[in-house]
């Protein structure tokens, strides 16, 4: 724990430059949690530099906390420090007793939940004789400003009076990096203007204020000072504050401070400066204050309640009879609900997400949302030639476009798209290679640049177009577009050219069947790309002898213990790489799928949210520290053992393991209004005295010609009233029913 006593400390002023870009460490001074890692000195086995410690790089776990209603998000660490709406500062909670001083960030019995039903999060440590917590909600108000809510509780667990000091700590750092605060003033209605925006506002009047310079030093060496110091100015944009509350609790007594963080988009109160405002600015402010001061925490998060329950009343659900499983999906619906405007309005550079977000909201059920950011990404693609498009973009676009159709059927909504389709189909057609004399093999591909601005054929890119051209096929079928031949002749044609290409690198590269990387390679963590042939793409068989190397390749060479790690990549392991070795095993029907998933499982902190990746050294985050996009892909991975459709086949439970199995009555393991390729079902298997019991209901709008359940455990008989419903063998039954229930004897 990092304690100090503030009657010793010496301020240390010193000559600093303008808009400092590192952080200038000191051991006296209270640190954000990323900080105080990054100068562990068993944090890292490599030495730091300036750039290093100017952002967090290694310990990237927070979560994103958002509104349905609203396109901003606030970024919460796991020791509860808040960055409000991607804002440059951040608010810390700090405890001192007897002049002693310490904050949450350097507690250790720090712990964090996330109520996924109230989008609540709620930080708690115990100090001394006190239990201390901070929850907080994202809402929104009806002039379209979003507001974070944040109620701080205290509770004297001893049996005599006791005193603290609760203070909350302006300063200008963020979760990702060292932030800029050029000034802090305190306004009389008890809110602060931070960077000339209204930036908190707190609803009881503080007991002492603290302001300080970089040059007087940061705040926490000033907090036992008596004076207040309402306001600061920093050219080095490392202002800092400190909002103290004194506060006296009989034995077992609570109490509670409340603050809020508004985001204001009106132009008349979101610049205010230290100097004389006009009298209708002032009034403006003055306004906005009393009526943020005059919300309710509580009334909020039953608002929260109501706007997220209709989100998610009818979404597809999924019930594992496992708590941590179950917790995670419940976390990861709120997230991938609340989280839509935030993604919809994100810049189009980084869209490499919305592949697995919108595939995630077709498996919901919420189509219409999977619609509207599709469009979204259509606007993207054709704002700009295509070829300034990849080709793996060009072919996530025609993916979803494919899967939203079959999830529901529409000729009107291709329509809309067929001149799109066409105008990719034509692209690909006019970027094939002719005779490449170094490369016959390669002619009638595509050759592109990958991102180190090598020009070759890569494998990936050509798989993604092929699979391109068939979806674009079957699509314009449907339309019966003119030219449907000449796409099938290229279908034809392309085919060929990739087996000609595979045909090569295996014969004159590898020298064995495997899957290429390029024209000149095969042998390295790359590969997991190419993999994308067999999931989510469907191009290549399991079965396949170039598939099975390929995968053995990676177990040899790639696989540390459980996870795929590419030792040439700094940001560490990537989960997004992991999830597709998983979804890949699940197709070998291979029980390592569920080692790797339980692996990334314990990636997780307890709100339910993952990073991209994994630095191998600290075991924390160390790229994006909550990745809705890894939400997504968990949700899909844990459909993916829970149905799987071939051709017109249904098949239920084809890959949970043992484990998952209920285990009482009580807990059973239930799907509801999952969407399909046929339609709406709803399942559950329920343990009972002999065994199973099997029941499920359906709304189909296009019934599969089979159903197929499996169970990981030995069926010994069936009963059912459907006279149609079959023990295949001692793990599968097959039947033909809308709606059916059956009696599994293990």
């Amino acid at each position: 724990m990092f304690t100090k006593d503030l009657s010793n400390i010496n301020q240390k002023a010193a000559k600093l430059p303008k808009q400092v870009k590192f952080v200038p460490y000191s051991i006296e001074q209270i640190w954000p949690y990323w900080v105080t890692q990054l100068f562990s000195k068993t944090a890292l086995n490599t030495p730091l530099n300036k750039s290093v410690i100017s952002k967090n790089l290694y310990f990237q776990n927070w979560t994103k906390l958002s509104n349905p209603n609203s396109e901003l998000f606030s970024l919460i660490d796991k020791k509860g420090l808040i960055t409000p709406f991607n804002e440059s500062w951040s608010i810390d909670l700090w405890l001192k007793i007897n002049d002693q001083l310490v904050s949450f960030s350097s507690l250790d019995n720090v712990s964090q939940t996330f109520h996924h039903s109230r989008s609540t999060l709620t930080t708690k440590a115990s100090y001394k004789t006190f239990t201390i917590s901070q929850s907080t909600i994202s809402s929104f108000n009806l002039v379209d400003d979003s507001i974070l809510h944040n109620k701080v509780s205290i509770k004297n667990n001893s049996d005599k009076n006791e005193y603290i000091s609760i203070l909350f700590a302006i300063r200008p750092y963020t979760v990702k990096s060292l932030g800029s605060i050029h000034s802090i003033f305190y306004h009389s209605d008890n809110a602060f203007i931070i960077n000339n925006k209204l930036g908190a506002i707190f609803f009881n009047t503080p007991t002492n204020i603290i302001c300080s310079s970089f040059k007087e030093g940061d705040v926490s060496l000033h907090v036992n000072r008596w004076d207040m110091i309402l306001n600061t100015q920093c050219e080095s944009f490392l202002s800092s504050s400190a909002v103290e509350y004194k506060i006296e609790l009989a034995p077992n007594e609570s109490k509670q401070i409340q603050y809020v963080i508004p985001h204001i988009k009106k132009t008349l109160i979101n610049s205010i400066r230290n100097s004389l405002l006009p009298i209708k600015k002032q009034k403006a402010v003055q306004l906005l204050i009393k009526n943020n001061q005059s919300v309710n925490f509580d009334e909020e998060v039953n608002v929260n309640f109501e706007l997220l329950l209709k989100q998610l009343n009818n979404i597809s659900n999924i019930n594992i009879p496992n708590k941590l499983i179950s917790t995670r999906l419940h976390q990861t619906y709120t997230f991938l609900i609340s989280n839509f405007l935030c993604i919809k309005s994100t810049t189009p550079q980084n869209i490499h997400y919305l592949f697995s977000y919108i595939s995630s909201l077709i498996y919901l059920g919420k189509i219409d949302l999977a619609k509207e950011l599709f469009q979204n990404f259509d606007s993207f693609i054709f704002s700009q030639k295509l070829r300034f498009i990849s080709f793996q973009n060009l072919g996530h676009y025609i993916f979803l476009l494919h899967k939203i159709y079959t999830f529901s059927p529409s000729l009107i909504f291709i329509t809309q798209y067929s001149n799109r389709i066409t105008d990719i189909l034509n692209y690909i057609i006019q970027s094939r290679s002719t005779l490449d004399r170094k490369s016959p093999f390669a002619e009638g591909l595509i050759k592109q640049s990958d991102s180190t601005g090598i020009l070759d054929y890569y494998f990936i890119d050509n798989i993604w177009i092929l699979n391109i051209i068939n979806q674009s096929i079957t699509l314009l079928s449907l339309l019966n577009n003119k030219n449907i031949q000449q796409y099938k002749n290229l279908q034809i044609s392309f085919k060929e050219c990739i087996d000609s290409f595979c045909n090569h690198v295996c014969d004159y590269v590898a020298f064995k069947p495997t899957l290429a990387i390029s024209s000149q390679f095969y042998h390295d963590y790359r590969i997991i790309d190419s993999l994308q042939a067999i999931y989510p793409l469907n191009i290549f068989t399991i079965d396949d002898k170039k598939v099975r190397n390929a995968i053995t390749m990676i177990e040899q060479y790639l696989v540390n213990d459980t996870y795929i790690i590419d030792p040439t990549n700094e940001i560490g392991i990537s989960i997004t790489d992991n999830f597709t070795l998983a979804n890949i095993y699940l197709k070998l029907g291979n029980p390592k799928a569920f080692s790797i998933f339980k692996w990334i499982l314990d990636q997780s902190i307890n709100t339910g949210s993952w990073p991209s990746h994994i630095h191998p050294q600290t075991n924390h985050g160390s790229s994006d520290g909550h990745s809705i996009d890894i939400n997504s892909q968990y949700y899909i991975f844990i459909r993916n053992t829970l149905i799987n459709v071939t051709n017109k086949t249904l098949h239920l439970f084809p890959s949970i393991p043992n484990d998952w199995l209920p285990k009482n009555i009580s807990s059973p393991l239930s799907i509801t209004n999952l969407s399909t390729e046929f339609g709406t079902i709803s399942f559950q298997l329920i343990k009972t005295d002999f065994g199973y019991k099997f029941e499920l209901n359906s709304t189909f709008f296009s019934p599969p010609t089979l159903i197929k359940l499996s169970l990981p455990i030995p069926i010994q008989k069936i009963k059912s009233f459907s006279s149609n419903v079959i023990l295949k063998d001692s793990h599968n039954i097959e039947f033909q029913a809308t709606s059916v229930t059956i009696s599994i004897y293990d």
